[in-house]
């Protein structure tokens, strides 16, 4: 199969936090409440049981105020720190591209949390044993032909979801349109750790939103990572 991608253009989310909500709800994860910062953000980061949540920047612009969005998770990055720490071998990938763990496997040592550069694994301890948990890209939807429960709830068309050549042209289409207004305007994730399937249209430098611009795994080069492409259903 294709690589399958979410395209998410921040020029178009509200903040409404809907995918955060669907992500929750879709996988069935129990609520982690956090004390309250000051921000209306309602995690600092991503969490064992939130894999979703929508980063809130205050920032002031030419004198004026701005209030920026941008839904923050797992990015499923084609060369990823978590496959090539990973000394168990709990990691994976399915044949849309998108990175698989398989918690029969992970044995919790928080390698992945430590090396991720997008701060997204979280290791926990329930009931059903220690291991990393984030996003898995819905894969029980996707392998059924259905998209992802964030791109589905989005409201605005935010979050698009497709194979990865055709949210890419739509993005460089989407800052193309935009440029003018924006001329900061950039496409964040085509190449950045060999491309992810995650991307972002973003109005302003990756900075202004928390990414590096051009991020790549450290390891690079030491291993290949095209081999880690396989099918893994039940895993995440």
């Amino acid at each position: 199969m294709a690589l399958l991608t979410k395209l998410i253009d921040v020029t178009k989310c509200t903040g409404c936090r809907a995918c955060q909500v669907a992500c929750k709800q879709w996988n069935q994860l129990p609520a982690e409440v956090e004390p309250f910062t000051g921000s209306l953000q309602t995690h600092s980061e991503c969490l064992p049981y939130t894999w979703t949540i929508v980063n809130f920047t205050e920032r002031i612009n030419n004198g004026n105020l701005e209030w920026l969005f941008r839904k923050h998770g797992c990015m499923h990055c084609q060369d990823a720190t978590c496959i090539s720490t990973c000394g168990a071998g709990a990691y994976s990938r399915t044949d849309v591209g998108s990175v698989s763990r398989d918690p029969d496997i992970c044995i919790g040592c928080s390698q992945c949390e430590r090396e991720c550069p997008y701060l997204v694994p979280k290791v926990t301890v329930d009931d059903t044993g220690k291991y990393a948990r984030s996003c898995k890209f819905c894969w029980d939807r996707v392998g059924n032909g259905l998209t992802p429960a964030c791109a589905k709830a989005c409201t605005t068309g935010a979050i698009q979801f497709g194979e990865r050549t055709a949210m890419i042209s739509a993005a460089n289409a989407r800052v193309s349109e935009i440029v003018g207004q924006l001329p900061e305007a950039n496409v964040y994730g085509v190449n950045e750790m060999h491309g992810t399937l995650v991307i972002y249209v973003l109005p302003y430098i990756p900075s202004v939103y928390g990414l590096t611009a051009g991020q790549q795994n450290p390891k690079t080069g030491s291993y290949d990572y095209k081999p880690y492409y396989t099918t893994n259903p039940n895993g995440y």
